[in-house]
Order: structure tokens, then C-alpha cells, then sequence
């Protein structure tokens, strides 16, 4: 069973796409950081799970990417990343 193409829009990506490229993993760091008190225990479950976001990133966006047809590329070429990609490349400059 094929699936149709993805639909191509040229109108700029949806509130937070414009902002983070991924803003549910956004809102985890947000979530498992952003905590009242950080206990220990706290702390390894945040890094931990935020460590295995981090890792599964690029291989979720191969997967977009592939199964797409291009839609995603053109998406991520819509979309710079946001406020959080412009700090990361101004810092690393």
C-alpha cells in the first residue's frame, strides 16, 4: 500500500515549527528541567531521557526525510530552526 504525497504548501510552518524545529522535544527539556525541586533522581532521569532525544533526533529526521518525497527538506528550508538554532550558531561563532 503506497501512500499520496504529502501535500506542498509554500506559506511559512505553524507557531512552533517557526520557533524550534522540534518543539515537542522542546517542551520535554522544558518539562523534565523546569521542575521545583531537582532531585538527584530527577536530574539522571532528565539528563538520561534528554541524552536518548538527543541521540534519536538525527535518526528521526533521516527517517522524515526518506519517507517524505521531500516535503520535510522543504519544511526544514522554511523553517531556520528558530530562536534556539540562532543561539546555538551565534555562540558557536
Amino acid at each position: 500500500m503506497t501512500r499520496p504525497p504529502c501535500r506542498r504548501s509554500n506559506s511559512r510552518p505553524a507557531v512552533p515549527y517557526g520557533w524550534v524545529r522540534h518543539p515537542i522535544y522542546s517542551g520535554w527539556f522544558l518539562i523534565v528541567f523546569a521542575v521545583p525541586v531537582m532531585t538527584l533522581t530527577r536530574l539522571v532521569f532528565a539528563v538520561t531521557s534528554s541524552a536518548y532525544l538527543l541521540i534519536a533526533i538525527p535518526f528521526e529526521e533521516r527517517s522524515l526525510r526518506r519517507s517524505s518525497q521531500g516535503a520535510y527538506d522543504q519544511l526544514c528550508a522554511r523553517s531556520d530552526g528558530g530562536w534556539f538554532r540562532r543561539l546555538l550558531l551565534r555562540n558557536a561563532a
